[in-house]
């Protein structure tokens, strides 16, 4: 009988092992990654109409309006920015641009004075092919 209580003690004492519960935890491992935001730019008139948007290879963002070519200017997170004039490109700073369009990631403008007779404004435009052809939607301009 008494080999019978050594023996249940050693089982037990044996039996009731601790487990290392460092190894055994579950954890959740953080991984860094990208978040999108946006950044908000109002125009600095209340009666400009926006038309249409491209941007570039650079990154250069243009905005047809019905004040001629705008650009994005002063916004960040959490603070928003302007529409400005855009300057950038002084050839086409001070004409009336009746559409954008991009093509091998390079912007685009029509002008009012290629298709003075037939364009009044054509907000979009296509250009395809190796020769850089225009081609202007009937749908997006209107006759005179």
């Amino acid at each position: 009988m008494n080999n019978f209580w050594i023996v249940l003690i050693a089982l037990l004492a044996f039996s009731c092992k601790s487990k290392d519960l460092s190894n055994s935890r579950e954890y959740h491992l953080d991984k860094p990654f990208i978040q999108d935001y946006s950044v908000k730019y109002v125009a600095a008139e209340t009666n400009v109409k926006l038309y249409n948007v491209e941007s570039d290879r650079n990154g250069y963002i243009q905005i047809l309006s019905s004040k001629g070519l705008l650009r994005p200017d002063h916004g960040q997170f959490l603070y928003p920015g302007y529409l400005v004039n855009d300057k950038h490109y002084k050839p086409t700073s001070g004409k009336r641009i009746s559409g954008i369009g991009k093509y091998h990631n390079q912007i685009f403008a029509l002008g009012v004075l290629l298709l003075p007779a037939l364009v009044k404004s054509a907000h979009n435009l296509s250009i395809s092919g190796n020769n850089y052809t225009v081609v202007c939607n009937e749908t997006f301009y209107n006759r005179i």
